[in-house]
């Protein structure tokens, strides 16, 4: 129950830092299914082509140094 918990909080943390474009870029329908991906380790913050050429791409570093640090 413990680690669900923890993975939420990962998650929302992560689709708080997205841009919220839903564009599909990435390959997911969604942001926050990508964030779901990246929890899971699917896939890799740096698979969001949109934030890294946008505003959030200091949010995301920040994001990816937590989800590392994990």
């Amino acid at each position: 129950f413990n680690l669900a918990l923890k993975k939420l909080e990962e998650l929302e943390s992560i689709r708080d830092r997205l841009l919220g474009l839903d564009c599909g870029a990435c390959g997911a329908p969604n942001c926050r299914a990508f964030a779901e991906d990246v929890v899971r380790g699917l896939a890799k913050i740096e698979d969001c082509v949109v934030a890294q050429s946008g505003r959030a791409g200091s949010n995301l570093n920040k994001a990816k140094i937590r989800s590392e640090e994990k």
